[in-house]
């Protein structure tokens, strides 16, 4: 009779060092030490985002915002010509819409994290489409003011919707709010090629036709979005550095620094690459497709920027990707080949947007106070600056030339990186947040 292998554990037989049970990943699926084994898409697989209600929700909401707020320079500039608005008149046009819903946030995300945070998210998207419908209905005139008022609704929706996708798993936070966050970026990127298309066929009905598929929205975020969010905000807090910090003080206004600059610039080119190539004589087609693919390039460079930064730093991601949107923003100016000004435009929306999130997680560091007042905070002095750069390119424009303008932006996007220098690590870099 043979003798049988002792197994390990056992009183017999030769003693075998015990197996130890593995140990999990350092630091999640996106930390360094797991690139290249797949653990980014297993975990992913493991979170069934798509059967919670509530993130569906916020994530479809997110898409529709983000996507009617994206067609606003493309219909303000179509409508350039009837109302016979100048450079500056665009940039005063976007701009008010942006201001509009940059000051509202703060206001709307307290009143979410202290009352009623389901009627500000199903209502904010309920508010933009109610609004842009009308836009599609009354004289052309009245257009602009009417999309105005209709910016209230994003400022009422994003800090709800960014809370409410934190929260939708809060195992998986980072995931969550990363994949809200590309809902957003492709509201952003197919809506305005989509609009183009629906004013080139109906003109400014277009807008009332472009929110009729959009209207259950709303109401899947009156059913599946809670009343009151379950803050984290409590006496026991961490507290964020002392104000009396000097040091502190010196970092937060380079902070502010490095927004104003990045985000004018970015504001600028955002609203006027289709005013720029309808000088140029092209279509409202063929700008509305090109800004479509900015924007698509901006989406993809935000995924990337949050995983490179686990790899190497949050400052070195923003420095280089600041840098080099800054060479590409002011090439793609003089480019005249197609091929060559979407390489250009490309590569800008890609680094641009590459630096978002990493930008707004650091800002949330500083900045303490309850998730949605904190995100609406930070987002709303964003995008108001976007929306001042917007107004103030469009003064320089109708003075110098928008041609001669537009490729000086570049050099705002390299002292934004210059200024990045002096930005605190964080440890928080792969959570990507919404724009």
């Amino acid at each position: 009779m043979g003798l049988r292998p002792a197994c390990a554990g056992t009183q017999t037989g030769t003693p075998q060092r015990m197996k130890t049970p593995p140990i999990p990943p350092l630091g999640g699926a996106t930390h360094p030490q797991n690139w290249g084994r797949g653990a980014i898409f297993k975990e992913a697989l493991m979170i069934d985002l798509f059967h919670n209600k509530r993130f569906i929700s916020v994530a479809l909401g997110h898409f529709v915002v983000d996507g009617l707020t994206s067609a606003v320079p493309l219909i303000i500039t179509i409508l350039s010509i009837t109302l016979g608005l100048s450079n500056t008149g665009i940039g005063l046009a976007v701009g008010i819409y942006t201001a509009v819903l940059a000051l509202s946030q703060p206001f709307f995300g307290y009143w979410g994290d202290r009352w009623d945070s389901r009627f500000l998210a199903a209502g904010g998207v309920g508010w933009m489409l109610l609004f842009f419908f009308l836009g599609g209905l009354v004289p052309t005139r009245l257009v602009i003011p009417t999309l105005v008022v209709a910016a209230l609704g994003s400022g009422a929706f994003h800090p709800q919707g960014a809370a409410n996708a934190a929260r939708s798993d809060l195992e998986h936070k980072s995931t969550a709010t990363a994949t809200f966050f590309l809902f957003g970026r492709a509201g952003f990127t197919i809506m305005p090629l989509v609009a183009s298309a629906l004013f080139t066929c109906f003109s400014t009905h277009g807008l009332a036709v472009m929110t009729v598929v959009f209207l259950p929205v709303p109401l899947l975020l009156w059913w599946w979005v809670p009343q009151r969010i379950q803050t984290e905000a409590t006496a026991h807090r961490k507290k964020t550095r002392s104000l009396r910090s000097k040091r502190f003080v010196v970092v937060l206004f380079l902070f502010a620094l490095l927004i104003i600059f990045r985000y004018s610039a970015a504001g600028g080119i955002r609203t006027f690459i289709p005013k720029f190539y309808q000088e140029r004589h092209w279509t409202a087609v063929e700008y509305g497709a090109l800004m479509s693919f900015f924007m698509l390039c901006g989406a993809v460079g935000g995924m990337v920027g949050g995983l490179a930064a686990d790899r190497f730093s949050v400052r070195t991601v923003t420095i280089v990707s600041m840098l080099v949107a800054g060479i590409a923003a002011y090439i793609y100016p003089f480019m005249a080949q197609t091929w060559k000004i979407y390489l250009f435009i490309g590569i800008a929306g890609f680094m641009i947007d590459a630096s978002h999130s990493l930008l707004v997680l650091i800002a949330q560091d500083l900045v303490s106070g309850w998730q949605s007042l904190a995100s609406g905070t930070i987002l709303g002095f964003m995008f108001l600056t976007r929306a001042g750069g917007g107004v103030i390119l469009g003064v320089l424009a109708d003075a110098f030339g928008l041609s001669t303008v537009l490729p000086t932006l570049g050099a705002f996007f390299i002292l934004a990186a210059l200024l990045a220098w002096f930005l605190p690590t964080t440890q928080h870099a792969t959570e990507a947040v919404p724009a």
